[in-house]
């Protein structure tokens, strides 16, 4: 007899038994064909292939009589993509294996009056068992994974993704009550588990659920896709990096299927172990950044999970600066058996840059049942706070997406938004004057893109109705349209043509980004009324220019040193009359820095709150060859430092990276200039790399321009981002100038302290007589390369800082600022040693703390 053969007589009999032995009333019964199963409940009919890894790949609601077709099921186990030693390269891409395309070893059992389907497979990684349980005791079907894991690996992934039309179109998720619509699951929805997530269509219900911690799952996870027709479930295991391979792990969830949402509701909250009573289950503050002239507003919503009324407190505070806390009034709310409220809280703002509300839920005997806290900033300079992200109109054009993208930023504390290449022409037409237009980008050598006027005022209103701040981006380039119009604005090479940057044919049309001569008080001026147009039209807070005004610069802006003496003549231009460059400005620097205080006074006369952000390769050589420039760009500014990203190749370890991160810092922060470094990528998210990197950047002064992954994945970057929000005082504060010499003020001593990195971190601030000292701690990983993959830092608990007190200043204060286990601030005991120095414990150091001295007296 062949194994095959076997395999369907043992099939066979398990139907019979399924069928023959479960007691009448509660019929689960299983039929198997070629690669696939059917099961089939009271509630519910699942089908599943046997041979694709035993995933579902449909359910029908018996009660509707809905089937709901799945196009993607089933487990996936992404590989660690960090390089095991530093190769002068980016991570590459991870790799994915998905129980769906394996072969797997499948059997069904009968336990008791249910069917359950066992299925075995393999990877390069891990070694997987999964157990499937079908009852009538449920109403839902439990999947349960036993992973053997003996390869590094980041995560593991249930997907459970359908493409049918009426979900779809009618779907809503609860709890909540709420659609989000997402073009990726990077930019989801996630909910930390235990918890439930369940669509609806008012005839259907479908969901994912975690019950307990021993679950292994950290998150469930939904987004709704439009074009693709996608309704998409997914839960998150636990993060399994860094653990000492081989290791056993599991992930349990639960998938209910027909319910109404308000039974699935009563459901999870039934079932589910470990739930409050009284949950917090949303803190919202209404803006992330608030102007100094707005109060503040937030919402707390609270669900009584137990089947009485309840009767509770909400207590409420701010806490801001260091530690100092004010509370606001406290409310009784009652709330009737599994119901939910939201709670409204108002409060008068003061002061400026972090600060954190804590909402604590009491009983009647004031014991805390839950808490929560959420953070947000006040600064009338935006780019004072938060961080920076960069929407494309190549993928980010239709309005469906601005909801989800606004709330991501939300939810990462990324505080300004730029929009990048939006405009028709960059120099001639910041205002299109028809509804529907197509964008004149530096990208358009990749891809042609429509947007509309209603779709850029819609970003920037609901990005404004957040505290979000959105930027325009102007490259200072002309379209080919725009060039042939206004010839006369044109750079020409020596043979008298047009000056072309860059350009592709699209559909037998030219299209080119053509260099512009700009450079004249009456044209500057021209621009930046045109400038001031489009803010009446769209609402920009501020620009962030991909140019620079210098005129001897190369034809692409970024490449600012290509301006030095000695190279002047390899990037020769004329102009429409052939008149050199060189002959035209004979000294530059005074033109640039003239031409651009020119622009940004023409702009601010109408809209003085409008921020300017610049692209500039700050140095010391550049400041020291252009210091009139450098000043009229860098005062209150946003500056982009493009050229940093490069980690893999030019800046490989942690001490290269800083080094030049901090000369930037030493160079603008005296006129009051924000740094940001340019649009960071080739790290795995979440990774130890990725930590330090944004820890190190954090410290520097910098502000981060680029991309996270939604709160609750893999990518933990909002953990840093909230921290950097709550203390930006402390990072980002323009009267904290670096100290020059710290060791010779400053000493870290203490076991670890050789894998702490400082130095570079010392900043002291003074006004009226007092003075703080801050010093920013970093952990480091042993391998001082950037990207590898690093084992975790161990935890350094024994760490003491000395500081050197100024002859006349006395002691007002110690304190510590850290991000574990979530932004908190705590008071400090110092002591004088013998050398007359103060001497502070540092709290236990896990990614990043600072410590700021304060003194007061006569130096």
């Amino acid at each position: 007899m062949t194994a095959t053969s076997l395999r369907v007589m043992l099939t066979v009999t398990l139907i019979s038994l399924c069928v023959c032995a479960i007691p009448a009333g509660a019929e689960v019964t299983l039929q198997e064909g070629e690669g696939s199963a059917v099961i089939q409940t009271d509630a519910y009919v699942a089908t599943l292939s046997t041979t694709g890894g035993a995933v579902l790949t449909s359910l029908t609601d018996r009660q509707s009589g809905r089937t709901l077709p799945f196009n993607r099921s089933g487990l996936a186990i992404t590989e660690e993509r960090d390089r095991v030693e530093w190769s002068d390269a980016w991570c590459p891409e991870p790799t994915i294996h998905e129980e769906a395309k394996t072969s797997a070893n499948t059997r069904f059992e009968q336990r008791g009056a249910a069917v359950a389907c066992i299925s075995g497979w393999s990877c390069p990684a891990a070694e997987v068992e999964k157990t499937m349980v079908f009852s009538d005791d449920a109403p839902a079907i439990e999947i349960t994974w036993q992973v053997r894991v003996t390869g590094a690996v980041e995560e593991m992934t249930y997907w459970l993704q359908t493409n049918d039309p009426g979900l779809f179109a009618k779907a809503r998720v609860f709890p909540g009550d709420e659609r989000v619509l997402s073009r990726s699951d990077r930019f989801a929805r996630f909910r930390q588990a235990p918890a439930l997530v369940y669509c609806h269509d008012g005839a259907t219900g479908l969901g994912l659920a975690a019950s307990r911690e021993s679950d292994g799952v950290r998150a469930i996870a939904h987004a709704i896709t439009p074009g693709a027709n996608f309704v998409q479930l997914a839960a998150y295991g636990e993060v399994l990096r860094w653990r000492a391979l081989p290791f056993d792990t599991q992930m349990r969830v639960r998938i209910p299927v027909g319910l109404s949402s308000d039974d699935a509701l009563a459901w999870h909250r039934e079932t589910t172990a470990g739930l409050r009573p009284i949950a917090i289950s949303k803190l919202e503050v209404n803006r992330l950044i608030y102007r100094s002239d707005e109060d503040g507003q937030a919402s707390v919503t609270l669900t009584n999970n137990s089947e009485q009324a309840s009767e509770a407190r909400l207590v409420t505070r701010i806490e801001s600066s260091l530690g100092t806390s004010r509370d606001l009034p406290e409310q009784a709310v009652t709330l009737a058996a599994g119901e939910t409220k939201s709670v409204p809280v108002q409060w008068e703002n003061e002061g400026e840059y972090g600060f954190a509300l804590i909402a604590s839920v009491q009983d009647a005997d004031g014991q805390e049942i839950d808490s929560r806290r959420e953070y947000f900033a006040i600064a009338d300079n935006f780019s004072r706070v938060g961080q920076m992200v960069v929407f494309n109109p190549g993928w980010m054009n239709v309005e469906w997406m601005i909801p989800s993208q606004v709330e991501w930023a939300r939810q990462n504390y990324i505080g300004t938004i730029e929009y990048y290449c939006w405009a028709p022409d960059q120099v001639f037409e910041l205002t299109p004057d028809t509804e529907e237009f197509e964008p004149h980008t530096e990208s358009q050598r990749a891809y042609r893109a429509q947007l509309t006027r209603s779709f850029l005022q819609d970003l920037v209103r609901q990005a404004h109705d957040g505290g979000l701040r959105v930027l325009a981006m102007d490259t200072g380039f002309s379209s080919l349209k725009g060039a042939l119009e206004h010839p006369e604005w044109m750079k020409y090479t020596a043979e008298g043509q047009i000056y072309l940057y860059n350009g592709t044919i699209h559909d037998g049309k030219r299209f080119n980004a053509v260099g512009v001569n700009l450079f004249t008080p009456e044209r500057v001026k021209q621009w930046a009324r045109e400038m001031n147009a489009s803010v009446e039209m769209f609402g920009w807070d501020g620009v962030r220019f991909d140019w620079n005004f210098l005129p001897v610069s190369a034809a692409d802006p970024l490449y600012l040193d290509s301006a030095k003496p000695e190279e002047a003549g390899k990037h020769e231009w004329f102009d429409s009359a052939g008149r050199s460059v060189h002959e035209l400005f004979p000294t530059p620097d005074v033109t640039a820095g003239e031409l651009c205080r020119t622009w940004r006074e023409t702009v601010a006369a109408e809209h003085p709150e409008f921020i300017y952000h610049g692209n500039f390769q700050v140095s010391d050589e550049i400041a020291a060859g252009f210091p009139e420039y450098t000043r009229s760009v860098c005062s209150g500014s946003g500056i982009l430092r493009e050229g940093l990203l490069n980690v893999a190749q030019r800046y490989p370890t942690w001490q290269e990276w800083t080094a030049a991160l901090t000369e930037v810092t030493r160079i603008i922060r005296p006129m009051g200039g924000q740094p940001s470094v340019g649009w960071m990528r080739g790290y795995a998210p979440g990774s130890v790399a990725q930590r330090t990197l944004q820890n190190c950047m954090i410290a520097s002064g910098f502000h981060w321009y680029g991309t996270a992954q939604s709160r609750g994945s893999i990518d933990d970057t909002h953990v840093r981002f909230a921290h950097a929000l709550r203390f930006s005082e402390y990072f980002y504060d323009p009267g904290f100038i670096p100290v020059e010499e710290p060791t010779q003020s400053v000493e870290l001593t203490g076991g670890g302290a050789e894998r702490v990195l400082w130095e570079p971190f010392v900043y002291a601030r003074e006004s009226e007589g007092s003075r703080e000292t801050v010093v920013h701690l970093v952990s480091l990983p042993e391998s001082d390369h950037i990207i590898q993959r690093h084992a975790e830092p161990p935890v350094k608990g024994d760490l003491t800082v000395a500081f050197t007190v100024p002859a006349g200043m006395e002691v007002t204060g110690c304190r510590a600022a850290m991000p574990d286990p979530v932004p908190h601030a705590e008071e400090l005991q110092w002591e004088m040693d013998a050398a007359g120095r103060v001497v502070c414990a540092v709290p236990e150091l896990r990614s990043i703390v600072s410590i700021v001295l304060s003194t007061r007296g006569q130096n």
